[in-house]
């Protein structure tokens, strides 16, 4: 082993800095200085040698967590990155290098070789240098690059989190030179090699290995020269070695490594693994790699001189076919990323589109869809356009712009169509519900995919696959919750969903998620929806979660806890999320503000609520059809809170119009309800009766047991405006069933409707309907008692007058109490002078006739104020 002790001397003065980036032209030792430095100091390392696709930040995290994984057994699974985490690669980033050091009993170094091929890459070269403030004591990021620090480290530079090692200090010195040529046994003057080298390590284990004479070239001062003078040793070390051998090193030069038995079934030759093993032993450009079975590695600057040379000597067509067979051979040892690459360049069309369309799921299940679909638009058009192609071009878009999804997903539609593949039909029909659900567009747009997936669906339950599930269930289940919501699959599908939910959560169990919690709040399954919330709270709670995902959480989260009246909790998560977009476009900042004000105003605080409907219409898209029915319904609360009838009954009537052009029937159904209950309160019975009457044959309420809670108190309430007793405890006695029975206790809008709510609670009290759950519900709304509410409310005080006195506070006697008989007194003298207002100095003259003026004032006062408390 060569050890250059002068640099180990640098590194070692430099071990304060959390981050070193070595940085030097090809050929330099950067990567045998590191690897040498690192075993002699002891210092446990994980390597990972970057290519030009760990440009992606998906396919660069999966290769960090890949190398945690290797080194660490118990590793626990982490989720792929979807379009949330994408949108922030630098928080990305450095959120992974967090759950890589949490992961990892320090000390340990982590290579990252050739970071010259992921280019600019502004966003991860932010999230790399933000991470070295976070890395534990003793652990360091080691940068090998030809290329120096770009300006995102310019920050980490001058704090001193990274050190650099440059070209000047890499290059050979006289002494390094020295050491060298008595490692390999020759005499040459040790000053003159280092002169005519330029210190280029390259050039000088080149020059010992062909026994070349010094001051044969001339020095290699620039980039060119060494090009050359590394082309014509290099091209000597080729001339002494047989035909075979070199066939070998032209073949396995595609593989970027390789171990003897991947070398041996490339060449064909039996001995080309022992080829591999004496290059390495010689240390001429070859690096083996100790493992299961070793791995050898040959140096950038030979594989690109030996690819060359195999594209100078061998015929177009042999040459591909060379590339053919590396390429399935690395796919075979599943480095399927590798093997498009080279087939891509090779321009081996055919064979690059059948790779990509069978390693497609398994790239997206790793969450690296930018990769999958930079290749797909690297396919000439036709390819692109070919029915596989583009449905996986659709799926890549799926979460970062579901329009331009959509686009793809129609192409591929009628190709699947042509070809009758009932299969990808399927498939790309449930990405296209997917994309139309996750983005609000208008759900009439399903209705030309919704027979495809009615006639699959029965097919794919009764064989699930685990491979395709999360990129098929998410929108089957969100097509048949919104669109189909009473089909007898619906049930069924929402119960493989839930058994998705204990997976590590991946892109598609976001929209999962909350269609399978809106499913379960209205068909009153609220023990499964606590579970499900209580996994919404779990994952919102992580540390390294995205922050658009957190919104969409959020979002569920601050509906559910809304409509349930869970409101602190509610309000909770609101204000997290308007905290998330204090930067975030417009268009996000509105879903907070609509968050916020759904929870202010079932919470009844209605100058909150006010707020922020105003700060979200500022913000939101006009022609968002979900968020402009959300706003006027939600506007609609408001005013029934503000017992502005007329005004409610005009914006519930606006978002049934907007519901109903959306297409979305919960919407539109939950707006209808809005309706009959604002003209119940402007006496417009007739027109609530219709509204009503419309609600109650809407096909989504044969399976919206939500909105049987809600219709059966509204009809209550128009029943007793019309006078119609009977009815309205029929309607009351039915909606109180469902509640008790379902849990359902609490709605924004009968909630927000004056004394609504009151009336009927103590009609149902009166009338002995649920009286329990009647008496729950009133104390845990703190429902105020409306006139004329009689002995069966809830009191906090009961005063019983008529057969003797007794003060009753919350149902046990207030009056056995000795040092309560003064205030009980003065309450009796206050009922006596008949319960209205009575001057004090007669209730003082009353109580404490014998007592000066002032201190009868004294004596009263305190007892008064013992009697209110």
């Amino acid at each position: 082993m060569f050890l250059r002790e002068r640099l180990f001397a640098v590194l070692d003065a430099h071990q304060a800095s959390c981050g070193l980036w070595i940085a030097g032209p090809p050929g330099m030792g950067k990567t045998t200085l590191t690897a040498t430095y690192l075993e002699n100091r002891g210092v446990p390392c994980l390597w990972l040698q970057l290519d030009a696709a760990d440009a992606d930040a998906a396919s660069f995290a999966g290769a960090l967590l890949a190398a945690g994984a290797a080194a660490n057994a118990r590793w626990p699974k982490v989720a792929p990155p979807g379009a949330d985490d994408l949108r922030d690669v630098s928080g990305f980033i450095r959120r992974t290098m967090r759950q890589l050091s949490a992961s990892l009993a320090g000390p340990w170094a982590l290579v990252l070789d050739n970071m010259q091929e992921i280019g600019p890459a502004p966003a991860i070269h932010a999230g790399l240098a933000a991470s070295l403030a976070d890395l534990p004591e003793g652990c360091s990021v080691v940068f090998l690059s030809r290329e120096p620090p770009p300006d995102a480290y310019a920050r980490a530079l001058s704090a001193q989190q990274l050190a650099l090692v440059d070209e000047p200090q890499l290059r050979f010195d006289v002494d390094d030179t020295r050491q060298l040529l008595a490692l390999h046994g020759r005499d040459w003057p040790a000053a003159q090699l280092q002169q005519l080298t330029d210190g280029w390590a390259a050039a000088m284990i080149l020059m010992l290995a062909t026994r070349a004479e010094l001051g044969a070239e001339g020095a290699a001062r620039d980039g060119a020269a060494r090009s050359r003078l590394f082309s014509l040793f290099a091209g000597e070390v080729l001339a002494a070695m047989t035909t075979a051998d070199v066939a070998v090193l032209l073949r396995v030069a595609f593989l970027p490594s390789a171990s003897a038995a991947m070398a041996n079934a490339l060449s064909g030759h039996p001995g080309a693994g022992e080829l591999l093993a004496d290059l390495a032993k010689r240390s001429l450009f070859t690096e083996r790699r100790e493992g299961t079975s070793p791995v050898y590695t040959f140096h950038a600057l030979f594989s690109d001189f030996l690819q060359a040379r195999a594209a100078e000597t061998l015929d177009p067509d042999a040459l591909q076919r060379v590339q053919q067979d590396a390429a399935w051979l690395l796919a075979e040892h599943g480095q399927a990323d590798a093997a498009i690459v080279l087939l891509l360049r090779a321009g081996a069309w055919d064979a690059a589109v059948a790779l990509i369309v069978a390693e497609a799921a398994g790239f997206v299940a790793q969450g690296r869809t930018a990769i999958l679909h930079e290749w797909i638009m690297a396919l000439p058009q036709a390819l692109r356009d070919e029915p596989w192609p583009a449905y996986w071009l659709g799926v890549c878009l799926l979460e970062a712009d579901p329009a331009r999804s959509l686009v793809h997903l129609e192409h591929a539609r009628r190709g699947h169509a042509a070809r009758e593949d009932g299969h990808g039909a399927f498939c790309t029909a449930a990405a296209a519900a997917d994309a139309i659900v996750s983005m609000g567009a208008n759900l009439h747009a399903l209705q030309g995919w919704v027979p495809v997936l009615e006639q699959h669906a029965p097919r794919y339950l009764a064989h699930p696959d685990p491979r395709t599930d999360l990129r098929v269930l998410p929108g089957l289940l969100a097509a048949f919750v919104h669109r189909l919501t009473a089909h007898e699959l619906t049930a069924t599908l929402a119960d493989a969903a839930e058994q998705l939910l204990d997976q590590p959560l991946g892109p598609g169990q976001r929209i999962l998620l909350g269609t399978l919690a809106y499913y379960l709040l209205w068909t009153g399954q609220t023990v499964r929806l606590d579970r499900l919330l209580l996994k919404v709270d779990r994952l919102s709670a992580g540390p390294d979660v995205a922050p658009g995902t957190l919104l969409r959480w959020y979002g569920v989260s601050v509906l559910i806890r809304s409509l349930l009246g869970r409101i602190d909790d509610a309000l909770r998560d609101a204000r997290s999320a308007l905290a998330l977009t204090e930067t975030a476009p417009p268009a996000q900042r509105a879903k907070a503000h609509l968050m916020m004000a759904l929870a202010a105003v079932s919470g009844r605080d209605a100058a909150a609520a006010h707020h922020h409907l105003a700060e979200a219409a500022q913000r939101f898209d006009a022609n968002s059809a979900i968020d402009v029915t959300t706003h006027d319904f939600q506007l609609g609360i408001l005013r029934l809170l503000e017992a502005d009838w007329t005004g409610a009954e005009a914006l519930m009537r606006a978002a049934v119009r907007s519901g109903q052009a959306s297409g979305w029937p919960l919407r539109e159904h939950i707006a209808m309800l809005g309706c009959a209950l604002s003209a119940t309160q402007v006496d417009d019975l007739e027109g609530a009766e219709a509204a009503l009457a419309g609600v109650l044959a809407h096909p989504f309420h044969a399976v919206c047991r939500w909105h049987h809670w809600l219709a059966g108190l509204i009809e209550a309430n128009l029943a007793l405006r019309g006078g119609e007793s009977t009815r309205a405890l029929r309607a009351l006695r039915e909606a109180l069933a469902v509640g008790r029975g379902l849990g359902f206790d609490f709605g924004p809008m009968p909630f927000s409707c004056g004394d609504m709510m009151s009336r009927l609670a103590a009609l149902a009290l009166a009338h002995d309907i649920e009286p329990a759950f009647t008496l729950q519900l009133i104390r845990r709304h703190a429902l105020p008692a409306p006139p004329g509410a009689d002995e069966h409310w809830p009191w906090p005080l009961r005063v019983r007058l008529l057969g003797g006195f007794e003060l009753l506070r919350e149902q046990a006697s207030a009056a056995a109490r000795k040092e309560s008989r003064k205030p009980l007194e003065l309450l009796k003298v206050l009922i006596a002078l008949g319960g209205g207002p009575v001057p004090i100095d007669r209730l003082a003259a009353a109580l404490w006739p014998d007592a000066a003026g002032d201190a009868a004032r004294n004596s009263f006062d305190n007892t008064l104020h013992r009697l209110r408390k």
